[in-house]
């Protein structure tokens, strides 16, 4: 861990970008130790980070684990969960976050045999941070009966149609204008009212 940070930090030095990958969800691992490899990673400061929750492929030592019963994966909604939290604290520190989960391709012919693969696992995770922002704002009034003006990033517009219906059900809100911003981060909403 010292020499990845001494390298990012040289690197930073000659205003090269930088990018670090982590893994949730690795044998041995617990939230805090994550979350703390979270922080660990803020303080260096990289220029963008990847996330990745571990997955199981056969053939592999950690498959060997996962069929001695010595290895437990994440599950799809602890995966969401924690890479939602870590998401949004590395966004609110201006690093951004390139990828999230794991992209099959030709190169990697065997999906995994266990572990939360989604093939759309960053939208999953911004939806929640988006479901998480909404709870917090809708819970604190009352927007029965008023027109709701969310401001959502231009790249979660399509995330928020899906979670209008669970806004109506939880806090009868019936009518929602969608405004997008280049400005807002990914994950977080502004509301207003009329």
């Amino acid at each position: 861990a010292g020499d990845v940070a001494r390298a990012i930090l040289l690197l930073k030095s000659h205003n090269i970008k930088t990018s670090i990958h982590l893994m949730v969800g690795l044998p041995l691992d617990t939230e805090e130790s994550f979350m703390d490899t979270v922080q660990q990673t803020i303080k260096i400061g990289p220029t963008m980070v990847r996330i990745h929750p571990t997955l199981v492929f056969s053939g592999t030592p950690l498959a060997e684990l996962w069929e001695q019963g010595r290895y437990s994966p994440l599950s799809l909604e602890e995966a969401v969960t924690l890479c939602a939290k870590a998401t949004a604290m590395f966004l609110a520190k201006d690093i951004a976050v390139i990828r999230l989960g794991l992209q099959l391709s030709e190169d990697c012919i065997n999906p995994p045999i266990a572990g939360p693969y989604h093939p759309s696992l960053g939208s999953l995770v911004y939806k929640k941070m988006l479901s998480e922002n909404a709870h917090q704002h809708f819970s604190q009034c009352s927007y029965q009966g008023k027109d709701i003006v969310v401001t959502v990033s231009l790249k979660d517009r399509g995330i928020v149609g899906s979670l209008q219906k669970e806004w109506k059900q939880h806090f009868g809100i019936d009518n929602v204008v969608l405004h997008t911003s280049k400005e807002q981060k990914r994950g977080s909403l502004e509301v207003s009212w009329t």
